[in-house]
């Protein structure tokens, strides 16, 4: 392969070739250079094709010609970051800024990793990066993220107005602001929006982008068909991208109640960690459980710790693999190891957040599937299961893009068979663990939001607090689609809100209706 050196580096970092990877240290023969350069190269070609192992091998070749070679410290970064080993991704990251401190990428991909993590350190690594490289739109956009998860909302809106001045075609920036602003009408950025949804060049996954931040541009101006015709078109182009099966999502349901059977409950109900700091706060996504997490995370005796995936990777760990099959048989063939297990790590894991508050929230809605698992396994943590009118809930779910995962979600009739599985599997929990589980309703929340604020914080054990009331006051990351929401007081616009579509949800209705 020859590249010339006013062309892109194939290394994929944006610069140029003369000024990425042909810069080597002087003092390394001519012969060790391109024999390291051209390693890199060729793993650059295995990343293209996500050959990973075949692409790290070539990359730690290189280094062993030329250890202080930043690229491909870089790159191996990369591989990792792709192949889920975040930690030894920014490892190797952070080794490509001990040689070259002025990388503008290797900033970004560490903020990104944190960001998923939910330090707050993203922000300074997005910031280097657009201190480097002021046209880096990417990194203007994720510090906009970083910012509205953090409650600065104004902030986030002039990053995401940054990234489309260098990009105006960058449709995820679009639909960032969608989410900071609320809309009349007559704004001009609901023209630009659809004047970029409507040209050619637009891939599309910029168009599924931009049909959800125009959903909900002419929801917030009382639209309601046109907003829906974006809200389906935004679903139609994002289940194109994926293989999914409701067939097998029931199974998965079906399976785990047969594994927490009451005679496995009663074998095991000794074996767990008596540790009371957590406080789950599950249900479906959507169902008001970063509200819930928000008033709990007001009072002084509350961590909010937001969405963990603890619960699900430790069982996962603890199983010989991440398939739901093993899973299940691991935690029927290991029973009270398996129970005490999960109990120490979980602890050992939540209280890294927080070693001296006497209360840690985790929010991660999914952890309904496993509320068996964590009864067993930390006896005396509370569990708030979030509720909320089905219709409404699902409509919800069916206006927002998640970051990963919940499959179900972007079509209506595969969206309603899964929640008509979350409600089966709720009730069985309920009836297998009396009295285990606490349940608020979102409706009833924000209809009496002080009576109902009593009740939660007297189940959880906490006394009043009227920092509780003012929850939206409360300086926190909330790194989900709620994020601007929960800066607000408590608001009813949602309520009923799927009347509006009523007609154009009937293929949701006819799941529950087919139920009952």
């Amino acid at each position: 392969m020859t590249i010339k050196r006013n062309q892109p580096c194939p290394c994929g970092s944006g610069k140029r070739y003369k000024s990425c990877c042909a810069v080597l240290q002087t003092d390394v023969p001519t012969s060790k250079k391109e024999q390291a350069c051209s390693l890199v190269d060729q793993g650059n070609i295995m990343l293209v094709e996500e050959k990973h192992e075949e692409a790290l091998k070539l990359y730690q070749e290189a280094l062993s010609v030329f250890p202080e070679y930043a690229r491909a410290h870089y790159n191996i970064g990369v591989v990792f970051e792709k192949t889920g080993a975040k930690e030894r991704a920014i490892d190797s990251f952070q080794r490509a800024l001990s040689i070259e401190p002025e990388d503008a990428y290797a900033h970004y991909n560490i903020g990104v990793i944190w960001q998923e993590q939910g330090k707050e350190e993203a922000a300074s690594c997005f910031q280097k990066a657009v201190s480097i490289k002021p046209d880096y739109a990417e990194a203007h956009y994720n510090l906009g993220v970083t910012y509205k998860n953090q409650g600065k909302l104004e902030e986030a809106l002039c990053c995401c107005q940054k990234a489309l001045s260098i990009a105006p075609d960058y449709a995820k920036s679009h639909f960032l602001i969608s989410s900071l602003q609320k809309y009349s009408g007559n704004e001009k950025h609901i023209i630009e929006m659809k004047n970029l949804f409507s040209q050619n060049h637009i891939n599309n996954e910029q168009k599924m982008y931009l049909a959800f931040g125009l959903g909900k541009a002419y929801e917030d101006s009382g639209i309601y068909e046109k907003a829906f015709c974006y809200f389906k078109e935004g679903n139609k182009l994002k289940r194109k991208t994926y293989e999914y099966s409701a067939e097998e999502t029931e199974t998965e349901f079906k399976r785990i109640k047969r594994t927490f059977t009451k005679s496995f409950i009663l074998n095991n109900s000794k074996s767990g960690n008596p540790d009371n700091t957590p406080i789950f706060i599950l249900g479906m996504p959507r169902s008001g459980t970063s509200l819930v997490e928000q008033i709990l995370a007001s009072h002084p005796n509350v961590y909010g710790a937001g969405e963990l995936t603890f619960i699900a990777d430790i069982i996962s760990q603890l199983s010989r693999s991440g398939q739901t099959d093993n899973i299940c048989e691991t935690i029927l063939k290991d029973g009270k190891d398996f129970i005490a297990r999960l109990g120490h790590y979980y602890i050992e894991k939540i209280r890294t957040y927080s070693a001296e508050t006497k209360f840690i929230t985790d929010k991660m809605p999914l952890n309904f599937l496993w509320i068996g698992a964590i009864i067993l396994a930390l006896p005396n943590a509370k569990i708030i299961s979030c509720l909320r009118s089905p219709m409404d809930n699902c409509l919800s779910i069916y206006k927002n893009v998640f970051h990963e995962g919940h499959k179900y979600a972007y079509s209506l009739q595969e969206l309603g068979r899964y929640h008509v599985c979350y409600q089966d599997l709720m009730l069985y929990w309920h009836e297998v663990f009396p009295g285990k589980i606490y349940d608020i309703s979102y409706e009833k929340l924000v209809n009496d939001q002080e009576v109902e604020t009593r009740k939660l914080l007297n189940h959880c054990g906490l006394s009043w607090d009227d920092a509780c009331l003012s929850f939206h006051k409360t300086s926190r990351r909330v790194a989900t689609a709620s994020a601007a929401q929960v800066r607000r007081p408590i608001y009813k616009d949602s309520v009923q809100l799927w009347k509006r579509y009523e007609k154009q949800l009937q293929p949701l209705e006819d799941q529950f209706i087919r139920e009952k």
